[in-house]
């Protein structure tokens, strides 16, 4: 295999994984899903080729990834809070 196409498809994969990101503001194991590809190499992809040849884009990536990753703690802060609701509901039902 050509080494220059090799890197030149890299290339392309990696922005086309940072763009989907940017524009539908999916998280990576998202992007991963609907291009076809490894969480992994998504994330590769973001923290090296995009972050070396366009740093706005890589940018606005972590941005993106960033709001997610806060909405995802505040849901999860959500759950646990109503597992335990539903747990004291539980108990006090039981009359303990």
């Amino acid at each position: 295999m050509d080494n220059r196409n090799y890197r030149t498809r890299t290339i392309l994969k990696a922005l086309k994984s940072a763009n989907l990101i940017v524009s539908k503001g999916v998280s990576i194991r998202e992007a991963a899903k609907e291009l076809g590809y490894s969480h992994s190499i998504v994330h590769r992809y973001i923290h090296f080729p995009v972050k070396d040849l366009n740093p706005e884009l890589y940018t606005e990536v972590l941005k993106v990834l960033q709001t997610n990753r806060q909405e995802a703690t505040e849901r999860g802060g959500q759950a646990t809070a109503l597992k335990y609701k539903k747990l004291r509901e539980e108990f006090d039902f039981e009359g303990r």
